[in-house]
């Protein structure tokens, strides 16, 4: 497999694991410790994790929801051991009563573990806008100011 296919295979994964709720399945796809920016949803700033912190922040924050991850449109920058992917995606949540979906892009940074190939290490999403209930979700902002992202 290429070095692109494999990463498209981790980003896939990594959507993937959330809607199977398969947070072991999360960490895998992801660095060791990372760097992640959801500002526009949150109101948390950029911060660094580990993978067991992100999975398991990421567990709290969809417990009780029905989601599909949907990531499309890479575009994937290859640069020996490092890369970048700009992508476009669509979070849709529900809960029994109500629905918070969120259209967005993505930026990722992704290394080679030696022992796991390309691994998810920075991930930055810019909302592009929101429909639905946001309090079906915590920590989500009530209001947003997009950011333009860079690649």
């Amino acid at each position: 497999m290429s070095a692109k296919e494999d990463i498209r295979k981790t980003i896939a994964q990594f959507a993937n694991s959330f809607d199977l709720n398969d947070w072991s399945l999360l960490e895998s796809s992801l660095a060791n410790a990372l760097t992640v920016d959801y500002t526009d949803l949150r109101e948390n700033p950029p911060k660094e994790m580990t993978a067991h912190e992100y999975a398991q922040n990421q567990r709290k924050a969809l417990e009780g929801l029905y989601t599909q991850h949907i990531i499309g449109n890479l575009e994937i920058a290859v640069d020996e051991q490092r890369a970048k992917v700009r992508a476009s995606g669509v979070i849709f949540r529900a809960s029994n009563d109500a629905s918070f979906n969120t259209h967005a892009r993505f930026l990722f940074g992704l290394l080679v573990d030696q022992d796991r190939g390309w691994v998810i290490d920075r991930i930055e999403q810019t909302v592009l806008w929101s429909e639905g209930n946001p309090d079906i979700q915590s920590e989500v902002k009530k209001q947003r100011t997009p950011r333009k992202l860079g690649f």
